[in-house]
């Protein structure tokens, strides 16, 4: 700095600022010192904390956050796709599953069907040996064999000299049979087996195919399961008090999607998308029939999530049916913020879902995610609500008391929620709602612990919603164990590859899972709607029969 001043320009002041300048330089050099050391610091602390965060859920045997990584398959032989992992069958602790001792053994051949009867006989007999009567053993076995079919189509030459020729049944489309379709889809769909894996099969069975037609098979000319599975989402909404949903991820193209679980016990159903907001959420509930309405539930929905009064002011009942107008109209009403638009959003698919006819007030279970929580009457999962209980580490010995007791009377808590279901009273619903107030209000040192508590009493009416409605379930298994279907295939087949493979797996879980719920074996449905017999009514019309009479 001094080349540049002149030495007639260096007074004692200018050299003293130059002085103080060189220091200021020095110690802005000393502290970015200091805070690159700090920051490695707390880089270090930070991995730290996260493998004690990962090493307690593993004592604590608690549910660990799935690793996920892109899809490497393009890397890999396109038929090397079957490598997976697989374990053995235990509880949700990872443990052995331990053997009922009250179980009953039930005959597991009462309902066979017998195909075939062979008596076996012994040969060189002594002289005077006869029958008295037959021990019977029942064998299950089943037939793998090419069942190759030629059609000669009629053709009639009429008086007039024109010909016509006989038509081919509606269920024999192209060069395969219904039953090869349905064996391909239970194998795929039900059995989770690869395409490649089912190329080799059929193959070997003596069957002619390619690759490119098992997949054509799978993924194209599925309209009519398409439809029957949209159905099932309008009818079970409509004929639901509650539905029960989840989200788990799901590889699409190599990249990571989301699938999206909504259902209860009469229905299942899954659709995958590329995200798991609100937004999507909304619009997974509209389908494809989605428009945008504005009145005075929307509104009020806008006013519950803080959206100021003086944008309230300006907006009036309005309906759009294209998404630009409905953004140009808001927009025009001063609301441009990406938060306040998105609000917006969902205020009006929130209500469009409405005006479509289904219930204001539908419960709607889930594991507390934001993404779910569109409704007024959102109840919670009570094993997920416990979690943040067990995940604390007690640092003293009154600690580890202090959350053994809390765990304790939580647990009382649901164990008279469960009484509370069989035969609801008023006297009880005190109780359990004195109890649950208690627990919130356990005076401790901890401030984990504290702040547990304090998570707890923020989702009360959402854990006790079910004092009010009897019928809602205390958990959300249900929806953790259809939604597993999605966790199976994504560790065997990677990804879908093309949009109509994506749809196809979510159409056919969706339908296989609801048939299960209805007692419905998915062969028998899969050779019924093939065969085009039409013997197996809609899902869609047994969900709605079912719910009617469980009302």
């Amino acid at each position: 700095m001094t080349d540049v001043i002149f030495e007639s320009d260096k007074t004692p002041l200018v050299l003293r600022l130059i002085a103080y300048i060189e220091s200021l330089e020095k110690q802005n050099n000393v502290m970015q010192q200091v805070m690159e050391a700090y920051q490695t610091r707390i880089t270090e602390l930070e991995e730290k904390y996260a493998q004690l965060m990962i090493e307690n859920k593993r004592l604590k045997k608690l549910p660990q956050k799935p690793k996920t990584t892109p899809s490497t398959m393009d890397k890999e032989d396109k038929n090397d796709d079957d490598k997976g992992s697989s374990n053995a069958n235990g509880d949700k602790d990872g443990n052995t599953k331990k053997k009922n001792k009250n179980h009953k053994t039930r005959s597991k051949n009462k309902n066979l069907v017998i195909h075939e009867t062979k008596i076996i006989t012994i040969d060189h007999l002594p002289e005077g040996a006869f029958i008295k009567d037959y021990q019977t053993t029942i064998i299950q076995d089943i037939k793998f064999e090419i069942h190759n079919i030629e059609l000669k189509l009629a053709r009639y030459q009429l008086p007039d000299g024109t010909c016509i020729t006989a038509e081919k049944p509606s269920y024999y489309q192209g060069q395969f049979g219904p039953t090869l379709k349905s064996f391909i889809d239970i194998l795929h769909y039900d059995g989770r087996v690869t395409q490649g894996r089912i190329y080799s099969l059929l193959t070997s069975l003596g069957v002619s195919l390619s690759t490119g037609q098992v997949s054509h098979l799978l993924n194209h000319d599925r309209d009519e399961f398409h439809t029957e599975k949209a159905d099932l989402l309008s009818t079970g909404l409509a004929c639901s008090d509650y539905i029960q949903v989840d989200d788990t991820q799901a590889k699409h193209n190599g990249n990571n999607g989301y699938c999206l679980f909504i259902g209860n016990e009469n229905f299942s159903f899954f659709e995958s998308t590329d995200s798991k907001n609100r937004l999507n959420f909304l619009s997974c509930l509209n389908q494809k029939s989605v428009s945008f309405v504005l009145n005075e539930a929307a509104l009020a929905y806008c006013s519950h999530h803080k959206l100021p009064q003086k944008y309230l002011d300006r907006l009036g009942c309005e309906r759009f049916d294209d998404l630009d107008a409905y953004l140009d109209y808001i927009a025009s009403c001063g609301l441009t913020s990406e938060h306040h638009m998105r609000l917006m959003t969902e205020a009006a698919l929130l209500d469009s879902f409405y005006d479509k006819g289904h219930l204001r007030n539908i419960k709607i279970l889930s594991d507390d995610a934001g993404q779910f929580s569109i409704s007024m009457n959102n109840a919670l999962c009570w094993f997920h609500a416990e979690r943040p209980l067990k995940k604390l580490v007690a640092v003293h010995p009154q600690n580890a008391q202090e959350i053994k007791i809390c765990l304790d009377q939580f647990w009382q808590i649901y164990a008279l929620l469960k009484a509370y279901k069989e035969a609801p009273n008023e006297d009880d619903r005190v109780v359990i709602e004195t109890q649950f107030d208690q627990l919130c209000a356990v005076q401790t040192t901890s401030i984990s612990l504290r702040s547990a508590l304090g998570k707890l009493k923020s989702n009360r009416k959402k854990l006790l919603l079910v004092l009010d409605y009897p019928k809602l379930p205390l958990h959300n298994n249900l929806s953790e164990n259809d939604i597993r279907e999605y966790v199976m295939r994504r560790k065997i087949s990677g990804s879908t590859r093309s949009e109509v493979g994506r749809m196809c797996r979510d159409t056919f879980v969706s339908l296989k899972k609801t048939c299960v719920k209805h007692g419905i074996r998915f062969w028998d449905f899969l050779i019924d709607r093939h065969m085009r017999h039409y013997t197996i009514p809609r899902l869609a019309l047994l969900v709605k029969k079912k719910a009617l009479a469980c009302a």
